[in-house]
C-alpha cells in the first residue's frame, strides 16, 4: 500500500475537477459507518478518529476527562459541561503545554 505521501504527489498530479471527484469520494468513504466488534452499533470513520484523538488527549494528561459530579450533572440534567470551567496554576500549564484546541 502507498505511503500518505505518494497518494498525496499522486492527487496534485489530477486535474482541479479530479480533485474535486476525489474529495467526494473521500468525504463518502470517511463518512460510510463501520460496524465495532463486539456490538451491533456503527460509527462512522470520522467518529471512531476524534474518538482516538479525544483518548490520545486523556492518555498525555491533555484532558482529564469529566469528574463524577460534571458527568452526574451533564447526564441528570442535560447541561454541556464546560471542560475548562476551574482554571488554575494546573489548567492554565496544562492548556499551555497541550494547546488549547
Amino acid at each position: 500500500m502507498s505511503s500518505y505521501q505518494d497518494v498525496l504527489s499522486l492527487a496534485q498530479r489530477l486535474s482541479p475537477n479530479e480533485q474535486i471527484q476525489l474529495i467526494e469520494a473521500l468525504t463518502t468513504l470517511i463518512h460510510q459507518p463501520v460496524e465495532v466488534e463486539g456490538s451491533d452499533e456503527l460509527f462512522s470513520v470520522a467518529e471512531i478518529a476524534e474518538s482516538e484523538a479525544t483518548l490520545q488527549n486523556y492518555w498525555k494528561g491533555c484532558d482529564r476527562g469529566l469528574s463524577a459530579a460534571d458527568l452526574k450533572q451533564k447526564i441528570m440534567v442535560g447541561l454541556e459541561v464546560s471542560e475548562h470551567e476551574v482554571v488554575d496554576y494546573e489548567t492554565v500549564a496544562r492548556l499551555h503545554t497541550c494547546g488549547s484546541s
